[in-house]
């Protein structure tokens, strides 16, 4: 049943904009199916996403144990499928929501209990209204109302959907997958920020921000005040490094930086300043390091 849909949605919902969401549905369901009910009771697929099949497991133990099978997951579910839909599975550890009803007789019952909305019971007939084949038709309506079902008696018992993709998970917010794409997308956007203003230290908030409009300028700021404070630290490191002389209190114990130090002081100098490296002076440095760190002026050549 299952193959003969995966190849009916694939021949006659291709233009309809909604096949991605029923493969990945599709992908669902036959999951504990191609597993069998050991591994089934210690999994739970959660989505599938641009052909990635997302997977949480009960331990790190079955993640690292199901990653050695997973060419031969891939092969069978497409089986089961009829189509190519998965290319790849991701394992995560996680707590694992209770599992249906062991018997197909119990958890039946329990999905019939459910009662849906009248919004959720008019998404699922839009979905289904404009296919012709009435088999289909009914089919999908079944697949989707049970799917909804499922998903409302899992909100019921305190499960919440992910406010991104959709999936089941704790209480509110996000996912753990999302959770974590989006920790991930906020630190490549944090490395992006730093590196630019490390390369452009006299730049403006707003010029980034027009390179980089998914960071606000409040980030932005706060990043820059950062790396500001992270530059300070490090030329007071060198000023104690370099000191001055005690006899004079002002020529210091060396007469030329190593690069990288001289550098250091420089982005530094232009951070505070926004003073681009052709028009930086001497005074301008030396009135930005202020009088306890004015003596590193003397060594920027």
């Amino acid at each position: 049943m299952l193959t003969s849909l995966g190849e009916s949605i694939q021949k006659l919902l291709g233009n309809m904009g909604m096949l991605s969401e029923l493969h990945g549905l599709l992908a669902l369901q036959v999951w504990p199916e191609v597993v069998g009910p050991r591994i089934a009771s210690v999994t739970r697929a959660e989505r599938l996403s641009e052909g990635i099949l997302f997977v949480k497991t009960a331990s790190s133990v079955w993640a690292n144990e199901l990653t050695f099978q997973k060419p031969l997951l891939v092969g069978q579910l497409n089986g089961k499928l009829g189509r190519p839909m998965v290319s790849d599975i991701r394992f995560r550890a996680g707590r694992l929501h209770p599992a249906p009803s062991s018997t197909l007789k119990e958890h039946s019952k329990a999905l019939e209990e459910v009662r849906l909305s009248p919004s959720d019971l008019e998404q699922i007939e839009r979905t289904v209204v404009n296919l012709k084949d009435k088999a289909l038709r009914e089919a999908l309506r079944s697949l989707l109302t049970k799917e909804r079902k499922r998903i409302r008696r899992e909100e019921q018992k305190g499960s919440r959907s992910c406010q991104v993709c959709g999936c089941l998970g704790e209480a509110g917010g996000l996912c753990s997958f999302c959770e974590r794409k989006k920790a991930e997308e906020e630190e490549d956007s944090h490395r992006r920020i730093r590196r630019w203003f490390s390369l452009s230290p006299w730049g403006s908030e707003d010029s980034l921000f027009s390179e980089i409009p998914e960071a606000s300028l409040e980030k932005i700021r706060e990043i820059r005040e950062g790396l500001l404070g992270d530059y300070s630290q490090s030329v007071s490191r060198l000023s104690r490094k370099y000191p001055r002389t005690t006899r004079t209190g002002s020529a210091p114990t060396v007469k030329t930086l190593p690069i990288l130090d001289r550098d250091a002081i420089l982005t530094y100098v232009m951070l505070k300043t926004r003073v681009p490296p052709d028009r930086l002076t001497a005074d301008t440095i030396t009135t930005a390091l202020g009088p306890e760190m004015a003596h590193l002026a003397s060594l920027i050549s």
